[in-house]
């Protein structure tokens, strides 16, 4: 209790941190931060969502596009007293933010490397080069763009295989489509390719990795002004949604110092500073980790993940940005997976469906402590706001249903 109310005697004197935005890996910010009296402003662009209805910021912002964005953040009332730490949870933001860092470098605290390396890094035609040129072990790359014989191509080309964006475009992310499609054949190559070229003008065809969804590992981390890094975690999925190429279900903690001595290289490499992580894949036959891409300047996804298990990033970042010396106050109980609810649900009925996995090994995988995406008793307005719009969702359809019957 001690440490509690020094926190909100000094809560005043600590530096804002600006949160953009608060969906999904936004809300573990603010999890993350909140038990320590840190000011917290979130920006969302969705009001449907379920973190919009948080209790957890000391104020919230809705925008509904880059302009209305960015005014918002260049007039800010703390920027009159203070430059508070801006986070950013999406390659958008990051996007966003370098386009007009001009204007928003003199007024946040942000570690942001330079718009080449930000291009080097979410460029996945750009980054696979660069992984060739430098003995960083990917999966075999083709780049596919509207001047390719896609004919060709399928002719020749050894399937199952994904297909990316080699960077995602507005029109990509606005269309909804998946950020990976599994290609099973030549003619699933074809069908996806001709409509995925509607939507970026360049695409990545890489070889699949033999192997489930526990085998994709990550490391999370942040990284100092030299490339030294301030915190790293690392971890695997049980589960992702949608199944073999999707983002985290559920995940938990593990020790893999060869991803983490790996992801380091990488980083140290660039001269890479900020939020930053590398996804791997352990291929089921040969036993060696693929990278499968990097994230840079913003937080992953699954990030709050690692909080949970004693290694807060945020805080970390936090502290090396303001100089601060707030101490993380370790976790009560340990290993913890985190769980979000809705991909879980849908990824497990797959996993049923498929045979790929039974309700007894489903079972024991979720032993042990957990924690969820939506539910916490500290901030439950969040909760039930996602149970409420799938409900409804779910309502929706049945009458569609009923109705076309």
């Amino acid at each position: 209790m001690a440490r509690t109310r020094t926190y909100l005697s000094v809560k005043n004197k600590l530096t804002s941190v600006v949160v953009l935005d608060i969906n999904f890996a936004g809300y573990g910010i603010l999890r993350s931060l909140a038990p320590y009296g840190i000011p917290l402003i979130g920006f969302y662009p969705d009001a449907s969502v379920p973190e919009a209805k948080t209790r957890l910021c000391s104020r919230k912002y809705h925008f509904k596009d880059d302009e209305e964005l960015l005014a918002l953040l260049t007039s800010l009332p703390e920027l009159q007293s203070e430059q508070p730490v801006l986070m950013l949870t999406a390659d958008a933001h990051v996007t966003f933010y370098v386009e007009h860092r001009e204007l928003l470098d003199p007024l946040y605290l942000i570690d942001m490397p330079d718009a080449a390396m930000i291009d080097l890094l979410l460029d996945k035609e750009k980054f696979s080069a660069y992984a060739l040129e430098h003995e960083i072990l990917i999966p075999k790359t083709l780049v596919i763009d509207k001047t390719t014989d896609l004919q060709q191509v399928a002719a020749s080309y050894r399937f199952p295989a994904i297909l990316k964006p080699s960077s995602k475009s507005s029109l990509w992310r606005e269309s909804g489509l998946a950020k990976a499609f599994h290609l099973a054949d030549a003619e699933e190559f074809l069908s996806v390719c001709s409509m995925a070229l509607s939507y970026s003008d360049s695409l990545i065809v890489q070889e699949w990795i033999a192997g489930n969804d526990s085998n994709v590992h990550y490391c999370l981390g942040y990284f100092g002004e030299t490339g030294d890094d301030i915190a790293l975690f690392t971890g695997y999925k049980l589960r992702q949604w949608p199944v073999g190429t999707g983002s985290t279900a559920t995940t938990v903690v593990v020790d893999n110092k060869w991803i983490e001595e790996e992801t380091k290289k990488i980083f140290k490499k660039v001269g890479f500073k900020g939020f930053g992580s590398v996804e791997f894949k352990r291929h089921e036959l040969d036993g060696h980790y693929y990278v499968m891409e990097p994230t840079a300047g913003r937080l992953n996804q699954q990030e709050y993940v690692a909080t949970l298990n004693g290694v807060n990033i945020p805080l970390a970042a936090y502290n090396y940005i303001t100089g601060m010396e707030i101490a993380a106050e370790p976790p009560k109980k340990l290993p913890v997976i985190y769980i979000d609810e809705r991909a879980e649900i849908a990824s497990t009925y797959v996993h049923f469906k498929r045979k790929l996995l039974s309700f007894a090994e489903w079972r024991k995988s979720l032993q042990g402590n957990r924690a969820y995406r939506y539910w916490t008793p500290k901030d439950p307005a969040v909760f039930f706001s996602f149970v409420l719009k799938h409900v409804g969702d779910v309502l929706r359809k049945v009458v569609s249903f009923i109705i076309r019957r």
